[in-house]
């Protein structure tokens, strides 16, 4: 999950030093964020530990307790908010 200031600095470094055009950059995470992704045992204990805070943000509530409970290992993490946000910046080069 990007966090802020990352746009920004993605812009920054990739006007500097990329050799690849942004949409092929940022096309594996918006399919990522879109089909989603197994969840990991570890990456739920984490979950676990933080579910409080998950749940005080109904951002975090939509991607993390999709049903009203926190995703379990083997659940499709799917984060549909932020692959439609990837995809924005990839094919707008919106200036955040």
């Amino acid at each position: 999950m990007p966090v802020p200031g990352w746009w920004p600095a993605f812009r920054a470094a990739h006007s500097r030093f990329a050799t690849t055009a942004r949409h092929r950059l940022l096309g594996p995470a918006v399919q990522l964020a879109h089909e989603g992704f197994p969840v990991h045992p570890y990456l739920f204990g984490e979950l676990y530990t933080h579910r409080a805070e998950l749940g005080a943000h109904p951002q975090a509530r939509e991607a993390y307790l999709p049903h009203g409970s926190l995703v379990t290992p083997g659940d499709t993490l799917r984060q549909e908010r932020l692959g439609r946000t990837l995809q924005r910046l990839r094919d707008e080069a919106l200036d955040f």
